[in-house]
């Protein structure tokens, strides 16, 4: 105030004169006394943004760097090619990229990241800024993880598929799908999931039960069963009638696998004379009273989708579930080689058992499916109770059973196949398969550990999704 003051009044011009002059003496003499004579510039050096997008790269999806301090990380899907990719990118004011003394101009230059790239921003007066790009494509981690599993256990093929945030972050396969000829594993490769299989047909009941066409408590046999008497031979034994959608769905039919689980003997019986089989000669406890493993239970509730949707099984799960969210490559199993699809493995037994030799056809709802990786994760974004894409059925429906759950795993094993899926949290989930079986369980213990640990304990993900490609 009082400098305005001595400014605007009378004199007040000699006073700001020679305030001025102080000023620019005091101003000559800092600049004479220091190291540096011309002071470098406040305005910042920065890169403030990196990407690589389709339009410009031969490369199937958008992808956004994150610029941490001097370090760009950036994603691109496994096995991409680093050599000629052309970069946008947004720098500050007055600077300039340069790359080994070049000027980098954003979506014209093209540039090898193969080998890794230092990007300078140098501003107008000579000063700069130097940027670290690191183009992750394979994931060392990952990768070392599913090669020493492959190792450990002797397994010739593998594929595994990560979401994060309901986005295919990584897809990968690993190993031969046919060793005789050398064929490897590859993305498009589908394999037997055996009882992942289980929430495909979990997922169709509750659509039929949200639109109406059957409710859990429902009983499946006799005369006011779903089924009727289409299996079977009445009158049936004391507590079948009694058996509900919801007992099948939870193992508590009150029948067991004892003395032996009817979808792994008998395989020249078809799937109806299975049934019948089991109806009229195996006797069942009071269901709803224990829980009790049971293959045969799904079977039956293959049976029940048919009845009341007026569709094959698999028809209606392609039609109403698969479709609708993009998988069209799907497909209930067949038993020989020479039937498998065109872009199904071979199956290799670790025990002495021929996976040939099994009925995976008769097993449909319970374990017959085949499918990919990424087939199974995409199933899973759309039943994560995740607000990010649209799930198929209601949060209502989605309460049912583990799909509640913030965290499941769904395993599936039989002779020459093992599978599982998991929901690991509110943010990831994985899906892993092979072709073969490690008896004992171990690896079904290591796939778990190794979603529910390392994947778990991830924290940097790829920005792209390779759904959208």
């Amino acid at each position: 105030m009082r400098l305005n003051k001595y400014a605007s009044g009378k004199g007040g011009g000699s006073v700001l004169k020679m305030l001025m002059k102080i000023f620019s003496i005091s101003a000559i003499l800092l600049m004479s006394c220091s190291d540096n004579p011309v002071t470098e510039s406040n305005e910042p050096k920065r890169l403030l943004s990196f990407e690589f997008n389709m339009d410009k790269n031969d490369i199937p999806v958008d992808s956004r760097g994150k610029v941490e301090e001097t370090i760009v990380k950036i994603f691109l899907p496994p096995d991409s090619d680093l050599s000629n990719l052309i970069p946008d990118f947004q720098i500050s004011e007055n600077t300039t990229a340069m790359v080994g003394g070049i000027e980098v101009v954003s979506g014209i230059t093209a540039l090898d990241f193969s080998s890794g790239i230092e990007m300078k921003i140098v501003h107008d007066d000579n000063s700069e800024a130097t940027y670290t790009i690191v183009v992750t494509t394979n994931d060392a981690a990952v990768d070392g993880a599913m090669k020493n599993m492959m190792e450990d256990f002797n397994i010739p093929g593998l594929q595994i598929a990560v979401v994060y945030q309901e986005r295919l972050v990584y897809k990968k396969s690993y190993g031969w799908a046919n060793k005789e000829e050398e064929i490897p594993v590859v993305d498009e490769s589908v394999f037997r999931v055996a009882s992942v299989s289980k929430p495909i047909t979990v997922v169709s009941i509750l659509k039929l039960i949200e639109t109406g066409e059957l409710n859990l408590n429902d009983t499946v046999f006799g005369s006011e069963g779903v089924l009727g008497f289409d299996f079977g031979t009445p009158p049936y034994g004391s507590h079948i009638e009694d058996i509900t959608v919801k007992h099948l769905l939870d193992h508590e039919s009150g029948w067991t696998n004892q003395p032996f689980d009817p979808v792994f003997r008998n395989m020249e019986l078809s799937q109806k004379e299975m049934i019948d089989d089991i109806l009229n000669n195996r006797p069942n406890s009071e269901p709803g009273v224990e829980s009790a493993y049971l293959n045969f239970g799904y079977v039956v509730l293959g049976r029940v989708i048919e009845k009341v949707s007026g569709m094959n099984y698999d028809d209606y799960i392609k039609q109403e579930i698969l479709a609708p969210i993009g998988i069209t490559t799907m497909e209930v199993g067949r038993n020989s080689i020479a039937e498998r699809y065109p872009n199904e493995v071979i199956y290799y037994p670790s025990e002495n058992y021929n996976p040939y030799n099994l009925n995976v056809s008769r097993m449909d709802a319970a374990g017959g499916w085949v499918a990919s990786a990424e087939n199974l994760v995409n199933l899973l974004v759309h039943i994560d109770r995740s607000n990010r894409i649209e799930d198929i059925l209601s949060n209502q429906s989605l309460q049912f059973s583990f799909l509640s759950y913030t965290s499941w795993i769904a395993n599936g094993g039989m002779a020459g196949s093992n599978s599982s899926l998991s929901r690991i949290n509110n943010d990831i989930g994985a899906a892993i398969i092979l072709n073969t079986r490690i008896p004992g369980g171990d690896i079904t213990d290591a796939l778990n550990d190794y979603m529910r640990n390392d994947l778990n304990s991830r924290t940097d993900w790829p920005t792209y999704d390779l759904f959208q490609n």
